[in-house]
């Protein structure tokens, strides 16, 4: 007994590595959040207020995500340690999913099992990078937690009563975070059901009850706030996502990012996806139909724990093929990184198999010995990744440099957050938060409402003084509003570079035929946008480079 659970340790210490790595090297390095980052943050701070928040994050569809979940666990974290214990909550859920999701496959299937879900969770954490495991951005938070729910699923199915309750806190973590994974979770809900009810067993009455009080707990929010507001997010959610007239991609193009990520070399196994790649539509079925081969295989030996781990991963992976193709509003790869969870555990299942021929005779040692290696390998990497160990590095570094420079604004001071220029309001988001944060009263325009809450926002200016912030390409010439004071400045680039930037965008609308003033974006799939339209690779290339140093923000005081 002492050397299985020397085993288990070992595979459950090798696949939470990289994260607890990544935890070490962002907490040292600091973080100013911005964007939706900093808008979760602003929502973690209320939590343990009249104001806690009932519902996740929001969404540009008009609803919220399903949950608070993340903002409820990350506030203890904010408490102690601010961003830092943001960064490091984060990443101890990453950690703590993947040990549960490689010991539970041991208990599921042995480590024929477990070892290649371990080699998967390396795979996807090295796609994820050192900066991603340790994101509050609710499409990241819920990858591993993901893998760890239907493993833990599947487990449940073939006896392993202790997995209730670590499927009931995954799923609910990753499907209140983002609404994307919510039908592939409850496919793989149904699935275990219904092996439970085939083999005609009554799971362990203590482990039920305890994730019956744990589901009720998790939902809390979300029915207190459909119980005490009309129509309720859950309701809206459901409508919203349920629009006939929601914008969506065409079907070929969905199926294409779909395949990208859930077909054969998916994007977490080659280091990450983009929308410049899309794969054929057809490989899209070759993971359902080898999960299919798998379960009847493991049926015909008697492998009653990998048979259910076959069908439960099969009907997380054809749900996920058609919530995929539906992403609503814009294709992003961001939007699919919830699919990684579902591949890996997919692609465990089906190496399984192989994988307890090909080692008769080795022990689980042997297995525990590669993951090991690998792990230390993507440890080493994220270390390595400097430039990579916070979120969104390149937006977070102007807000830290900008908020250093207004340390000395005045705190009698209210303001309100203006959003100039073709950055989103990323930084104009963390300067306001960061702002708010240090005890300043600042609020933001109402169309944050949903990012912010209610009680961060005003109608008009409400007598407040502007704090413009203005992120631009180029140079700004003149203030944004009549009578602004200039009061703190980032720029990463010279006073040359910054020329040669404007010089490279006119020249790009020259040969793409865009209108004076029309954004243009070279990076990632915009380049190859405006390469198809007409633009040189080679001035792309140039002002992409350019532009992944940042943008030139500056802030204005007015009013």
């Amino acid at each position: 007994m002492r050397a299985e659970r020397r085993v288990d340790l070992g595979l459950a210490a090798a696949v939470a590595a990289p994260a607890l790595v990544a935890v070490v090297a962002a907490v040292a390095h600091g973080w100013a959040p911005v964007g939706d980052q900093a808008g979760e943050l602003a929502r973690i701070a209320d939590v343990g207020t009249a104001r806690t928040p009932l519902v996740g994050p929001y969404s540009r569809g008009g609803w919220s995500h399903p949950g608070p979940l993340l903002f409820w666990v990350c506030a203890p974290g904010w408490r102690l340690r601010g961003t830092a214990g943001v960064m490091a909550t984060v990443g101890l859920v990453h950690a703590g999913s993947a040990a549960a999701a490689v010991v539970l496959a041991r208990r599921l299937a042995g480590t024929a099992l477990a070892a290649p879900l371990a080699a998967a969770l390396l795979l996807v954490q090295r796609a994820m990078g050192p900066s991603g495991l340790v994101d509050l951005w609710n499409p990241y938070v819920g990858t591993l937690a993901l893998v760890a729910g239907l493993v833990a699923v599947a487990a449940a199915a073939s006896a392993v009563d202790r997995a209730l309750p670590v499927a009931v806190l995954a799923l609910s973590w990753a499907v209140q975070a983002h609404v994307g994974p919510v039908p592939t979770a409850g496919a793989a809900v149904l699935a275990g059901a219904a092996l439970v009810v085939a083999a005609r067993r009554v799971p362990d009455r203590r482990w039920l009850a305890g994730a019956v009080i744990l589901a009720a707990l998790a939902w809390s929010g979300p029915l207190v706030d459909q119980a005490t507001h009309d129509p309720g997010n859950l309701r809206a959610l459901a409508a919203g996502l349920g629009d006939p007239a929601a914008p969506r991609p065409d079907t070929a193009t969905a199926l294409g990012h779909a395949a990208d990520h859930l077909g054969v070399v998916p994007a977490w196994v080659r280091g990450g996806g983009d929308l410049t790649r899309r794969r054929p539509a057809w490989t899209l079925g070759v993971l359902p139909a080898a999960l299919a081969l798998a379960g009847r295989a493991a049926h015909r030996r008697g492998d009653r724990g990998l048979q259910a781990a076959s069908v439960v991963a099969g009907a997380a992976v054809v749900a996920a093929v058609a919530a995929a193709t539906r992403v609503d509003l814009v294709v992003a790869s961001y939007l699919y990184r919830w699919t990684w969870a579902v591949g890996a555990v997919g692609w465990a299942v089906v190496v399984a198999g192989p994988a307890r021929w090909l080692t008769r005779g080795l022990g689980p040692r042997a297995g525990v010995a590669v993951v090991v290696a690998g792990a230390v390998a993507v440890s080493a990497a994220g270390l390595a990744d400097g430039e990579r160990r916070v979120p969104t590095p390149v937006p977070s570094a102007a807000a830290a440099d900008l908020l250093d420079q207004l340390a000395d604004l005045p705190r009698a001071g209210r303001y309100l957050v203006v959003v100039h220029g073709d950055d989103w309001g990323t930084v104009a988001t963390g300067v306001g938060v960061g702002l708010a944060v240090a005890g300043h009263d600042v609020a933001f325009p109402a169309s944050f409402r949903p990012q912010m809450g209610d009680h961060r926002v005003v109608e008009g200016t409400d007598g407040r003084q502007l704090l413009v912030v203005l992120v631009t390409p180029t140079f700004a010439a003149r203030p944004p509003r009549p009578g602004a004071r200039r009061i703190a400045v980032h720029d990463p680039l010279s006073t040359a570079e910054r020329v040669r930037v404007g010089d490279l965008i006119r020249r790009i609308r020259r040969q793409v035929g865009a209108p004076p003033g029309q954004p243009i974006d070279a990076q990632g799939y915009g380049g190859a946008v405006l390469v198809a339209q007409g633009a040189d690779p080679a001035d792309v290339d140039a002002l992409a480079a350019l532009a992944a140093r940042g943008r030139r923000s500056t802030v204005w005081l007015a009013g």
